[in-house]
């Protein structure tokens, strides 16, 4: 099994692997490359074909997602909640900006309708290790995982 990119540029990169969604998100997303939300979406779908479902998302520099997108992410979280196994968000880096987001998603969390174990974590190899302990996966799996986090975002 291979990734397959449903978006792969400078600023994001969506790809799924199975049941496995995973995302890159380096720095704010300019206006020019559109919503990242919309790949997400058609990848957690795809994803869904699979038994089981986890997401990891890595962000560095971001912002969270505006109004509109977090309550369709919401939405599609619902819908596919009962066969998700985990969801973590890994917020590099550090300052008064990362704690406010870490907060804010942890709020969002808090709010959620569905209970979606999701974790938020200020280090990818915590939220590597989130993944592993809750998505039965195979070595090739996570040689791939740990390959779309290693590569450098297209140019």
């Amino acid at each position: 099994m291979s990734l397959v990119f449903h978006r792969n540029d400078p600023v994001v990169q969506v790809a799924q692997l199975g049941g496995l969604v995973l995302v890159r998100m380096h720095g704010l997303v300019p206006e020019l490359y559109g919503d990242p939300n919309a790949e997400l979406l058609r990848a957690i779908d795809a994803a869904a074909a699979a038994p089981r479902i986890a997401l990891i998302a890595r962000v560095v520099d971001s912002r969270p997602p505006p109004d509109d997108a977090r309550e369709r992410l919401n939405a599609k979280i619902i819908e596919v909640a009962d066969k998700v196994d985990c969801a973590v968000v890994c917020l590099d880096g550090g300052g008064f900006r990362a704690v406010a987001i870490r907060a804010f998603l942890a709020a969002l969390r808090a709010l959620n309708r569905v209970r979606t174990p999701i974790q938020i974590r200020s280090d990818f190899e915590s939220a590597r290790s989130v993944l592993v302990e809750a998505h039965a996966m195979d070595a090739e799996t996570l040689a791939e995982v740990d390959r779309f986090f290693a590569t450098p975002p297209a140019a």
